[in-house]
């Protein structure tokens, strides 16, 4: 498999589902999240050890946004893109010519078109990000869903390359 991270913001939602679906399938994760921990809900230190997500000194979220746009090949936003937070990422995106990706139904053509876009672009790092549960709701479990399904084929080919008729 290409992927070799996924990284997010940490907000909830569309980041913490794909950190969370990172981490079932053994992909490491990271990224920025805003001082404290901060996520709509609250301060979550305890993602920093879950993730290894960093602490940035701004409170502020568009700050994390592009540090976390910048430090990956790729980014995909889950959800509706009227929202500010995917407005601005997507955005910063284009700003930094950053490939980007909006996912805004989860179904098997998205699926395949997500992949095609991690092939083509030869994603390795990979930004997840999106609307925010309060927002979209249900949108954390659909997210993480998604990911499982497009990722865990190609996670499991690479885990069993070579030990196919060895036992």
């Amino acid at each position: 498999m290409r992927l070799k991270r996924i990284i997010s913001g940490g907000q909830t939602g569309a980041d913490q589902g794909g950190l969370e679906a990172a981490a079932f399938l053994g992909i490491p994760t990271g990224g920025k999240m805003p001082k404290g921990f901060k996520t709509e809900k609250g301060y979550f230190p305890e993602l920093a050890d879950m993730y290894d997500v960093e602490e940035l000194i701004s409170g502020e979220y568009a700050p994390r946004t592009r540090y976390n746009v910048l430090d990956s090949d790729a980014t995909v936003i889950f959800g509706d893109l009227s929202s500010p937070g995917s407005r601005t990422t997507r955005q910063m995106c284009l700003d930094s010519k950053r490939p980007c990706l909006v996912v805004e139904e989860f179904n098997d053509f998205y699926r395949r078109l997500f992949n095609d876009f991690l092939n083509m672009y030869e994603v390795t790092t990979l930004n997840v990000a999106g609307n925010r549960e309060s927002k979209n709701l249900g949108i954390q479990q659909k997210v993480y869903d998604f990911l499982i399904a497009a990722l865990q084929d190609d996670t499991l080919k690479e885990e069993h390359a070579g030990t196919l008729g060895t036992t």
